[in-house]
């Protein structure tokens, strides 16, 4: 199994979320939605896994 191959997630989200994304694209210095979503999602596995360690 390659780890590092890529899996491609097709999601639908409100309008409303996808505005505030792209904005927040352009102003958090990210080139695209991509790379702020898999940012995110990095973020969000690591406080978790953070707060597993502590329980």
């Amino acid at each position: 199994m390659n780890q590092n191959r890529p899996i491609h997630w097709n999601i639908t989200v409100p309008e409303i979320l996808n505005d505030a994304l792209e904005e927040a694209v352009k102003q958090g210095g990210y080139r695209t939605k991509n790379e702020y979503v898999r940012a995110a999602v990095r973020r969000m596995l690591e406080t978790q896994k953070k707060d597993q360690c502590r329980s």
